[in-house]
């Protein structure tokens, strides 16, 4: 698309990503007939804890930037001279890519 011309800033976006998450909660009789208790269960980014491979954030260090290109113009100024091309590299946000599984009670009066 952007084939022999310079892209515009902003405009290409990164890969999707997905994370689900289950709770599963139960509501109990408290010690008085007013008053509530509630069980519950979370586990946040399932898909992370069935599948190493499910629910993995990748994304660029901050500044969530980089270089793409090595060139330089030449002598008279009316075209530009490639070196090098860079690929991304991209890393895996380690505490967005986490499973996590946390439980408890609340106790209403």
């Amino acid at each position: 698309k952007y084939r022999g011309r310079i892209v515009p800033r902003n405009s290409l976006d990164g890969a999707w990503w997905n994370k689900w998450d289950l709770r599963i909660s139960q509501e109990l009789p408290g010690f008085s007939p007013e008053h509530r208790a509630q069980f519950w269960f979370n586990v946040e980014n399932l898909g992370n804890l069935i599948n190493d491979d499910w629910g993995v954030l990748k994304e660029r260090s901050f500044p969530r930037r980089g270089t793409v290109v090595s060139a330089e113009l030449s002598d008279d100024g009316s075209q530009y001279i490639y070196n090098d091309f860079f690929t991304q590299g991209l890393s895996r946000s380690t505490r967005a890519s986490l499973w996590r599984i946390r439980m408890g009670l609340t106790y209403r009066f």
